[in-house]
């Protein structure tokens, strides 16, 4: 990569890799994995942008905490990744929480296409989509340790709407991306 000349390398923390069984005390040596990948980054002069949730989930954590379902899902993540400095490591400073909420939660708890498969009636969908919008909004961020100076932030896959015809109509008609994407 450094050969490459690459100087940002975006990666994604696998909770597989991190919490085996789905919870309980975090794997040292997952933990370890990301730290030397952070080390390494940081030595050839590449930034680390960390995602802690980009759609992996073992069946156990999903089982035994109701998944996105539950409001405590994420909190073991931000949990660890506190008390290690930062995510996974003191050194990230780019931090984003969750990779595209739309895909994940509209088509694994809404429609039933991507993992976990669930079709949720709406008053459970909408639990579930709060949830994660709440596990970015407040357990991340009040996770972060206030001398850190993480920026943290969404890697949303966000629908653009553009004018086909400079009229009012039509600019008005392109205001549609504001409720594609305000759930998130």
């Amino acid at each position: 990569m450094k050969a490459l000349g690459a100087r940002i390398y975006r990666f994604s923390i696998a909770w597989p890799r991190v919490f085996p069984q789905g919870g309980g005390q975090p794997n040292p040596k997952g933990l370890d994995f990301y730290s030397r990948l952070v080390d390494e980054l940081l030595a050839n002069g590449i930034q680390p942008f960390a995602t802690l949730y980009h759609w992996t989930f073992r069946r156990p954590c999903r089982t035994a905490s109701a998944g996105w379902e539950s409001r405590e899902t994420f909190g073991g993540v931000c949990g660890v990744m506190r008390a290690r400095g930062g995510a996974p490591d003191g050194c990230v400073k780019y931090i984003f929480t969750i990779n595209e909420f739309g895909a994940f939660v509209e088509l694994g708890y809404k429609n039933g296409v991507h993992a976990p498969g669930l079709k949720l009636p709406p008053a459970r969908f909408n639990q579930t989509r709060h949830h994660a919008v709440l596990a970015t909004a407040w357990r991340c961020r009040r996770s972060a340790p206030r001398e850190a100076r993480h920026q943290v932030g969404l890697a949303e896959n966000m629908t653009i709407c553009a004018p086909v015809i400079e009229t009012a109509e039509h600019i008005d008609a392109a205001r549609a991306d504001r409720e594609l994407n305000a759930q998130y």
